[in-house]
């Protein structure tokens, strides 16, 4: 059986690359060392890094679709407004799937700075555009 293509979209804020550069670096370690070795058993991923523009969003998934991708596979690495990429998501072709990648299961008291930077990207998964937008 072939695994199926999925391009992952990893989204970020074009804020942190100005104000706190590590954050998407980090963010991009997390997508390599755990989502994508999670994923492998089933499917052929290809990550091109966390995204903060609306050029290269469209950059990257123009990409995917000439390479033959076959499923968009979206995560926000941190908060990102959908205006980046929702233009884009709209034009494609390709299935979209929207993954909430939070790694916190409950919020307790060892909840602080840290542990909000990592798992607030959930926030903006409420402005991407559905099909039935289009």
């Amino acid at each position: 059986m072939n695994k199926p293509r999925v391009g992952l979209l990893g989204l970020t804020l074009d804020f942190y690359e100005k104000y706190d550069p590590a954050l998407r670096l980090s963010r991009e370690t997390f997508v390599r060392e755990r989502i994508v070795p999670a994923l492998a058993p089933i499917a052929e991923i290809r990550f091109d890094g966390g995204l903060f523009s609306a050029e290269r969003v469209e950059q990257v998934i123009r990409g995917y679709e000439s390479d033959g991708i076959d499923v968009l596979l979206v995560v926000l690495l941190t908060y990102s407004p959908s205006l980046i990429s929702s233009p884009t998501l709209k034009r494609t072709r390709l299935p979209i799937v929207v993954w909430n990648v939070q790694e916190l299961r409950a919020i307790d008291e060892k909840y602080g700075d840290k542990e909000l930077e990592e798992n607030h990207g959930v926030h903006g998964t409420r402005s991407l555009p559905s099909r039935t937008q289009v």
